[in-house]
């Protein structure tokens, strides 16, 4: 069965990542397959891998400074995860999907209708992220707490 990676917001929105039997690693690192242009990334945030056992894809932290976020929860363990999965690194909104995503213009319709469908999640992690960047602009000491609850 197919399994992907979906980004539906930030820079690097539209991007898909296949996940295969090769764990995967995200973050912002120039090396990595998986690289997410957000500044609220680790260089190396998070590992999407294959259990053999069960075949199920599990994700990990990989101690990034703010976290990873799987429907609105943030973990600390290996996670399974299952589709439509909610993933938030940093301020970067993605889905784990097995849908089949082949073409460039299914890609481009289903980030649209994901996109639609988590619009406010969306805004509220823009919003947010902006109000952070702000203050650090300022010089402010900003709490970088990242978790937005759909």
């Amino acid at each position: 069965m197919p399994s992907r990676i979906v980004v539906l917001s930030g820079q690097n929105m539209g991007d898909w990542y296949e996940i295969n039997d090769n764990p995967m690693v995200f973050g912002r690192d120039e090396d990595l397959l998986a690289e997410i242009n957000d500044c609220f990334v680790s260089n190396r945030h998070m590992k999407i891998r294959i259990n053999p056992q069960d075949q199920k894809f599990y994700i990990k932290d990989l101690d990034s400074r703010n976290g990873v976020i799987l429907n609105g929860k943030r973990i600390k363990n290996l996670v399974a995860v299952k589709d439509g999965d909610l993933i938030q690194i940093g301020y970067t909104l993605m889905v784990y999907t097995c849908e089949e995503l082949d073409r460039y213009r299914a890609v481009e319709l289903f980030v649209a209708r994901n996109r639609r469908r988590y619009i406010g999640l969306i805004d509220q992690l823009t919003q947010r992220r902006d109000h952070v960047l702000r203050q650090l602009n300022e010089g402010t000491n900003a709490l970088n707490a990242l978790t937005i609850h759909a």
